[in-house]
């Protein structure tokens, strides 16, 4: 099955926006660094506008959450000797992106 560069190269940067922003919101939530007024900055530059960085936020924070356990488990399995950032990230995560408030 033929597959269109055109297509190829849709598929090969859908996930590319999620990871910048999984990675720029874990930076804001841990030294609140970037700060809210350089992430939209950052989406501007994307081309993302406030209505559709709205509309992947749920999908961020689940892959936020995913990240957060798997680095977890990837410590736990190889006895990483500061274990304690890890979890730490991990709960910081479920603080900020399981509870009512931010629903």
């Amino acid at each position: 099955m033929k597959t269109s560069f055109r297509k190829l190269r849709l598929q090969c940067t859908s996930i590319v926006p999620h990871h910048d922003l999984i990675q720029l919101l874990q930076m804001n939530m841990l030294e609140n660094d970037p700060d809210d007024s350089e992430i939209e900055a950052f989406l501007g530059g994307y081309g993302i506008s406030k209505i559709e960085y709205e509309k992947i936020l749920p999908d961020l924070k689940t892959l936020s959450l995913l990240r957060a356990f798997d680095k977890l488990r990837w410590a736990i399995d190889w006895k990483i000797q500061n274990l304690e950032d890890y979890i730490f990230q991990a709960k910081e995560t479920v603080n900020k992106f399981c509870s009512k408030r931010n629903d």
